[in-house]
């Protein structure tokens, strides 16, 4: 991938899964990163790994005062912000009919208010030229199965917030969101129905090149 040298990104869903991969991926083309996630101690792991490129807010998504601080925060000890990559997110399985809306409703305070949230705490801190990637998937272009229609809705929204923040800041080269068909290793997922099924397989992560920064 390009050379992030003297870049400052934050990741979000850095604990595990494609955020963790996004960070690791970022560190290693030589960027300082802020890693964003619920579990502090895999965070403090990670960023022990990374030494001095990375520096730790813990917070959830889904909890927009405490993912602004934290992001306040990391945008200080960073001195700004070039770049996010927004890869929390969550996935549940099940037909419509038989799944608790409480399962509903966590899909898309994850995958889309969290969305929403994340861009709204960090937006102030981007600077000129900055770079934004939502790691989105293949649901957020089409719908899989019966059973993945409600994680296939959220996607389909995630895209929509991806194109707004285009629109409404200007910010990020990508034309759109990286789509990857299954995450490495596998996000978490619940099947909530006995006709539900999980994903039918794994990739390797996607490259950190997916979204190249504008000069």
């Amino acid at each position: 991938m390009a050379s992030l040298d003297g870049r400052r990104v934050v990741v979000t869903g850095a604990s595990s899964g494609i955020g963790e991969a996004a960070a690791r991926a970022v560190a290693a083309a030589g960027a300082r990163v802020g890693l964003v996630a619920r579990r502090a101690e895999r965070l403090a792991g990670l960023a022990e790994e990374l030494g001095d490129a990375a520096v730790v807010g813990v917070a959830d998504v889904t909890d927009a005062p405490a993912l602004t601080d934290a992001v306040d925060r990391l945008a200080a000890q960073l001195g700004g912000l070039d770049g996010v990559v927004a890869a929390a997110g969550t996935m549940h399985l099940g037909a419509v009919g038989e799944t608790d809306p409480e399962r509903w409703r966590e899909v898309f305070d994850v995958n889309v208010h969290g969305l929403l949230a994340t861009a709204r705490a960090a937006l102030p801190h981007l600077t000129d030229g900055a770079s934004w990637v939502t790691i989105s998937s293949m649901s957020g272009r089409r719908v899989p199965s019966a059973a993945g229609g409600v994680y296939a809705a959220s996607k389909h929204a995630a895209h929509a917030v991806d194109e707004t923040l285009r629109r409404e800041a200007g910010r990020g080269a990508c034309a759109s969101p990286p789509s990857p068909r299954a995450s490495w290793p596998p996000i978490s997922w619940r099947a909530t129905s006995p006709r539900a099924t999980g994903p039918a397989e794994t990739t390797s992560p996607p490259s950190a090149s997916a979204c190249t920064p504008r000069a």
